[in-house]
């Protein structure tokens, strides 16, 4: 409801963590969303730590667009990091993802 309402902030305060998340669809989208909302509210480490997680568990769904965008997500926190060697790393599999799914080029970006 606060979603809809526009209050992002709020929602994703009442979003369910990785840990309490029941599905592995919601830990992805639980552990995604908010890293790509606010990055700044969280740690370099925090988030990387968060998005490995969300990224494994969305490995284990059919959510393979969702995975490539948790991973375009830690690449953004790597390059934060100053880690450019992992963002690359990382983006280029995100990109690879995508590709697979016969997405065109121009979807490969953000």
């Amino acid at each position: 409801m606060h979603y809809l309402a526009g209050n992002l902030p709020r929602s994703l305060e009442l979003m369910p963590t990785v840990e309490q998340a029941a599905s592995d669809r919601d830990k992805g989208v639980s552990g995604h969303r908010p890293i790509e909302s606010s990055p700044q509210r969280w740690s370099v480490a925090d988030a990387d730590k968060t998005l490995l997680e969300a990224s494994a568990a969305l490995e284990r769904t059919e959510m393979l667009p969702l995975l490539a965008e948790a991973e375009l997500t830690r690449a953004d926190v790597a390059l934060l990091a100053g880690n450019y060697a992992l963002a690359q790393q990382v983006s280029r599999t995100a990109v690879s993802r995508l590709r697979q799914r016969d997405n065109p080029p121009g979807n490969c970006t953000r």
